[in-house]
């Protein structure tokens, strides 16, 4: 059977027969460069196993503590706080801005009444 160990680019990094390929996760080192195995391709047809290595760390899964849970919880507490604070700001921005053309109006509509009456 021939293995056939290429990097994450699809580049040959080595090519030969063996009994005994790596499994995921498993760590090869080809001349002196250490990689980490991402995935196994086996071929039947063409008797042979692909592996796809690459030399960045592969991400094993973690499992949720209960401290990692409450941080989580704090975290998504301030963003809706945050959230609920924008909001509140947005909504006096607005008002604001609603007396402000209110006000201008009815400057305008003195002026003009202004300059009707002194005709």
């Amino acid at each position: 059977m021939q293995i056939i160990y290429k990097d994450e680019y699809g580049v040959s990094l080595y090519w030969g027969a063996s009994t005994h390929p790596a499994n995921i996760g498993d760590t090869v080192i080809i001349e002196d460069e250490e990689y980490r195995v991402k995935s196994r391709i086996f071929s039947p047809i063409k008797d042979e196993i692909i592996i796809v290595m690459t030399q960045g760390s592969v991400r094993t899964p973690v499992s949720e503590t209960a401290s990692d849970a409450g941080r989580l919880n704090q975290v998504n507490s301030a963003i809706m706080q945050t959230n609920k604070r924008i909001d509140a700001t947005e909504k006096k921005n607005r008002a604001l801005n609603e007396q402000l053309v209110s006000v201008r109006k009815h400057i305008n509509q003195r002026i003009r009444q202004d300059k009707k009456d002194s005709e």
